[in-house]
């Protein structure tokens, strides 16, 4: 599934930092490097009138939606690889745009604990959940940097 995007620079990500999941997984498990993002944007999907924060890997796959609490998450279809965040475009712009960019940033953040609670999610994808939330965490200032931008652009 294709979608045409307005969405801002890809953020590169040294996949190299995340071959170690964080203290949540058992000691001595390794994630793929397939499983790992090696790039991270954000911005407004036209076609869908959502903000998105989308993922890319080594290998590109095609993603099912899934919903859950006001937020759709795009999962690889055999993988269960988080592909992208879709979340309300309307909320999301008027946050960014009155200076609220941790609001908008932290919506995202909170949308990515709650994937594993989403009924379709595979739990072999947990491992690339928690990495891409911490490469959320990591690439904070980047992402509302974009964020900031992104807002700048449709404000003109």
């Amino acid at each position: 599934m294709r979608t045409r995007h307005a969405l801002g620079r890809w953020i590169k990500v040294k996949p190299d930092s995340y071959v170690e999941p964080a203290e949540d997984v058992e000691p001595g498990v390794f994630v793929s490097p397939y499983d790992i993002p090696n790039g991270i944007r954000v911005g407004f999907d036209e076609s869908l009138g959502q903000f998105v924060a989308e993922f890319h890997y080594m290998v590109d796959e095609k993603y099912r939606r899934l919903s859950g609490d006001g937020v759709r998450y795009r999962l690889g279809k055999h993988s269960g690889r988080i592909i992208g965040v879709e979340t309300d475009r309307q909320g999301m712009q008027v946050s960014v745009q009155t200076g609220d960019h941790e609001d908008a940033y932290h919506a995202i953040l909170e949308a990515m604990g709650y994937v594993d609670t989403v009924t379709g999610s595979m739990a072999r994808g947990r491992e690339n959940h928690m990495v891409a939330k911490r490469i959320l965490e990591d690439y904070r200032d980047d992402i509302v940097q974009d964020m900031l931008a992104l807002a700048n652009d449709t404000a003109a």
